[in-house]
């Protein structure tokens, strides 16, 4: 079923759990690379190489207060200056797919630094946020990453899906990460 959605903006809870921003009608992210010239004396030709890098994202919708549709934690994320794990979906919606291993989306966790509310008379409620991103955006396709500006080949990615704790690491990893014989997690980094 259409909704409307061309893509989705999810939050991501502290035990990993995805919650779709409900009626997030567009949203846009600005990555950027600041560029630092290093160029020669005399010469005529400029030099460049890639610095600090960061981000910035906005999306707009209906805004909604209704259950399983609650722009709340929105609010409640800004008034303490609490971080969100965000994911913006590029062609994934509302169709319940799998989007971990077929959705491309992007990954970052962001402050949100402005909400706007308006309300036009005949008109629906609007929401805009604007998020100034904290650390790493990373690019996920059919559930690999394949951009990260931080990213270190020793990171593992903890997260919890049908009730299990899952891992995922670098492919170098493979075969070093096990479950004892009590129970225990075992990664064997070296």
């Amino acid at each position: 079923m259409y909704t409307g959605l061309t893509g989705a903006l999810k939050i991501v809870d502290i035990i990993g759990q995805r919650m779709t921003v409900a009626y997030v009608s567009g949203w846009s992210v600005d990555d950027k690379t600041e560029m630092i010239d290093c160029s020669q004396f005399g010469s005529a030709d400029t030099n460049k190489i890639a610095g600090r890098k960061s981000w910035s994202a906005s999306a707009e919708g209906t805004v909604c207060f209704a259950e399983n549709a609650d722009h709340s934690i929105l609010f409640e994320r800004k008034a303490a200056g609490i971080p969100l794990e965000l994911e913006f979906y590029l062609d994934v919606g509302e169709s319940g797919k799998d989007s971990e291993s077929t959705g491309t989306f992007l990954r970052g966790s962001g402050y949100i630094e402005s909400l706007s509310l308006d309300l036009s008379a005949g008109d629906k409620g609007n929401i805009s946020i604007s998020i100034t991103g904290d650390g790493p955006l990373d690019v996920y396709t059919a559930g690999t990453r394949i951009g990260s500006g931080n990213a270190s080949e020793k990171t593992l990615e903890f997260f919890i899906k049908d009730k299990n704790l899952f891992v995922k690491g670098p492919l170098k990893y493979k075969n070093r990460i096990n479950i004892d014989g009590d129970g225990h997690l075992i990664v064997k980094i070296e």
